[in-house]
């Protein structure tokens, strides 16, 4: 017997859109019905719908499928269309790039649901009260531009420590064990990327250098004992060392300014990270 509400994506890679698209769907209509949501398929794509922030039950059955409530009382059960206007870039790519799965969630919602005036960014909370079950059966559609903008929307709204967070995310459990002595000087370097940027990626690239990466970065201990700690030493003294080219591998971003970053950083996690 097929679970009411129920996704099934076996395999994750181009194209995967189309089947994201439609597990994120079946799950708002779950949330309006207050019924739980359930999935069957790979660890990855497991992993992916959670990073989108659906949360369902693992389940069995005969596919994805949703009941129809036109037909409460016949008890057919049909298959959700497939979307042909999305492209076929995998939704992990998305994810490597830096941006967040709230993005992608409203994106794919979007694609299918909801106004076409500038600003509509559907949640999660939201959709579970106005979303409309009939939108399962529309054709997709996907605008590059509004990526962007919810991106931006999203990005904006989050705390340092919801950065560090989802940084931590991508980066490990690793470098959240490593950095969480350090977490108010994190969410300081946070909040600068993030104020500078408009992806995880610099903040995620940045954490696994610091916490994970065990390259030798003994210039860090001589900057760190110094008690100038003004923009100007900082800049000065990151030009001088073998940091400048560490710099440009770690923050590919141009809007980032690493001893800005030194400087967030602070020099008790500068000296643990020498010292490793």
């Amino acid at each position: 017997m097929a679970h009411r509400y129920l996704s099934q994506i076996m395999s994750t890679g181009p194209g995967d859109l189309v089947s994201f698209r439609d597990a994120v769907l079946t799950y708002c209509a779950a949330l309006r019905e207050k019924e739980p949501f359930y999935f069957q398929g790979s660890d990855e794509a497991g992993f992916l719908l959670s990073w989108l922030g659906v949360e369902f039950l693992t389940g069995t059955g005969n596919g994805r499928s949703y009941r129809d409530p036109s037909r409460a009382n016949g008890g057919e059960v049909r298959l959700l269309p497939s979307g042909t206007k999305l492209p076929q870039t995998p939704l992990a790519s998305f994810r490597d790039k830096g941006y967040l799965g709230t993005t992608l969630f409203a994106a794919l919602v979007r694609s299918s649901y909801g106004p076409d005036e500038p600003g509509y960014f559907p949640t999660r909370s939201e959709l579970g009260f106005y979303f409309d079950e009939s939108v399962l059966r529309r054709e997709s559609r996907w605008d590059e531009d509004y990526l962007e903008e919810c991106q931006d929307f999203f990005f904006e709204e989050l705390t340092p420590a919801e950065l560090v967070a989802e940084a931590f995310s991508l980066v490990g459990p690793e470098a959240a064990e490593r950095g969480a002595p350090f977490q108010e000087a994190l969410e300081g370097v946070a909040f600068l990327i993030g104020e500078q940027t408009r992806t995880l990626l610099p903040l995620t690239q940045f954490f696994q250098q610091l916490l994970v990466s065990q390259e030798p970065l003994p210039e860090l201990r001589e900057i760190a004992s110094s008690d100038d700690w003004s923009v100007e030493r900082l800049e000065a003294d990151w030009g001088r060392s073998a940091l400048s080219e560490y710099g440009r591998r770690v923050f590919s971003e141009p809007a980032v300014k690493p001893h800005l970053v030194l400087q967030a950083c602070g020099p008790e996690l500068l000296r643990w990270r020498a010292g490793q």
